[in-house]
């Protein structure tokens, strides 16, 4: 009984000098979806949360993208990479960012608010290691009068 108090006080110890500090959950900002595009010289990270980030390379555009979030940007619980037919030769950078098993896929519009309900609702079914090894085409993403669909991949590393 009488070792109690000192390990009350041995927790509350740890506690006050631990160097471990919550995150406030209201500046979390966790992603859904990565779109990937490049114009000219530079390359483009988009996400759902509607934040952006442009730079030389993917690690470039993914070091703006952070800095520029007003909040702490979780790319970590994307499901989706979207890569433009432009940024093809980025994907392969981008694959050194996200989970091998996000889904990949060629999406020929920007995405937009809808687009991760309807990923989620139509699997493109291929993940980047898939992807990468060989496994399966690229689902193209395409969008018709407003509404998105899944279309026969395309075979190939470009």
């Amino acid at each position: 009984m009488k070792q109690w108090p000192v390990m009350a006080a041995a927790a509350v110890l740890i506690l006050v000098l631990s160097p471990f500090r919550g995150t406030d959950i209201g500046k979390l900002r966790p992603a859904q979806w990565v779109y990937l595009s490049r114009q000219e010289d530079t390359v483009w990270l988009e996400t759902d949360t509607g934040d952006r980030g442009g730079g030389a390379d993917v690690l470039s555009a993914l070091e703006d993208l952070r800095q520029s979030a007003p909040g702490k940007l979780f790319l970590e619980t994307a499901d989706y990479a979207l890569v433009s037919r432009e940024a093809l030769q980025d994907l392969l950078q981008l694959r050194s960012v996200l989970r091998s098993g996000v889904e990949v896929c060629l999406a020929e519009e920007k995405p937009d608010e809808n687009t991760a309900a309807y990923l989620r609702a139509h699997n493109p079914g291929l993940t980047l290691r898939e992807y990468f090894s060989g496994e399966g085409a690229l689902p193209v993403l395409a969008a018709e009068e407003g509404r998105w669909m899944l279309v026969d991949g395309q075979s190939g590393k470009e």
